[in-house]
């Protein structure tokens, strides 16, 4: 109710196929675990698994998160899966179906999924396993997005959205920034660096704003500022990736634009930088080639410029740097008139 006043939404953590042999449930319910019957049951962070391949535990789960979520209004549900599978057999199926439990469960779990969709039609439903570990087509017919790593180094989970962006759509993607040293690699990254990072997909924050000074602060305010401005390129736009002219290892960069292409960003994570400093050349390709477009709001160019001749990229200054680059359409181009025996040819440059 506290959040509610003031205007923010009501999140919740849960891991709810996991059960632990302490508790009232397992007292009451032991053969509701999954395990191979007759033998010693294998633990996983102290957890066994429910067995969602029984209509009963699904029912169970779905009574149990309904009144939680209905009871406490909650408006977004973190679902984690931590536990993966081992001994996937069920108490309750005769020997001849034990290798049926695999498909049985997944059905269950997407039968609790869908219930709590239908009943909740506006509950934010975040699927993770470490990560990305569950991210297919099966979980984003139920979920809303995705977290996309337990690693948050901004360098290395660009480079875990770049391979994911080939097969799922931006807005599933959730890509939070965390403090500096990273706790998992102690890399030492700039903010800008990963504020521009977490931009893609649906941003946030995971460390406490009380630990900002003022100046991070007010860089932070002025990142999430611009996401919103720019939320339809960056939850909804199309990615495209490209190909500079001297890449290194760790560097990615993408371009992403409106569907009507009247905006684009073009957006470049550097890596190692070299001491010898050298200009990067892009071929943006993607682009309308039949407009204008104005850069970071001073010089303009074609679209078919931009494609085919491309655009320099700012310097990079020092290791995993990142910059970002702004295009709007500023005007069209004149109708182009067909030579006297035939049509055009594609133009290049």
């Amino acid at each position: 109710d506290a959040l509610h006043e003031r205007g923010l939404a009501f999140g919740l953590w849960v891991e709810p196929e996991m059960i632990t042999e302490n508790s009232e449930l397992y007292a009451e319910h032991p053969d509701w675990a999954m395990q191979y019957v007759g033998q010693k049951p294998l633990r996983s962070r102290n957890q066994l698994i429910l067995d969602l391949s029984q209509r009963i535990v699904q029912d169970h789960l779905i009574k149990v998160l309904t009144d939680l979520v209905r009871t406490n209004h909650i408006d977004y549900l973190k679902w984690d899966y931590n536990r993966h599978f081992s001994q996937p057999g069920s108490p309750v199926l005769p020997p001849d179906q034990q290798g049926e439990v695999g498909y049985r469960y997944t059905r269950g779990l997407y039968r609790v999924l869908k219930t709590l969709r239908d009943t909740f039609p506006d509950l934010l439903i975040e699927n993770c396993s470490s990560g990305g570990g569950r991210l297919d087509g099966g979980m984003l017919a139920y979920t809303d997005q995705t977290w996309t790593s337990d690693f948050t180094d901004p360098v290395y989970r660009m480079k875990i959205m770049n391979g994911f962006s080939l097969f799922f759509p931006l807005k599933t993607f959730v890509s939070h920034f965390t403090m500096s040293p990273n706790l998992q690699d102690s890399r030492v990254t700039p903010l800008q660096t990963r504020s521009l990072l977490s931009l893609v997909g649906v941003t946030g924050i995971e460390c406490p704003p009380s630990q900002l000074s003022d100046a991070e602060a007010a860089a932070v305010k002025a990142s999430f500022a611009f996401y919103k401005a720019n939320r339809t390129e960056l939850q909804n736009g199309s990615l495209y990736r490209l190909h500079p002219s001297h890449p290194n290892q760790d560097q990615v960069c993408w371009l992403i634009t409106n569907e009507a292409k009247t905006k684009a960003l073009v957006l470049t994570s550097a890596g190692v930088v070299s001491p010898i400093p050298h200009y990067q050349h892009v071929l943006l390709h993607y682009l309308n080639p039949e407009v204008s477009y104005q850069i970071n709001d001073k010089a303009t160019a074609t679209g078919a410029e931009l494609n085919y001749a491309g655009i320099t990229l700012p310097l990079a200054h020092g290791d995993f740097s990142a910059t970002l680059m702004t295009l709007r359409v500023v005007s069209h181009l004149p109708q182009t008139t067909a030579l006297p025996g035939g049509d055009i040819g594609e133009l290049r440059f």
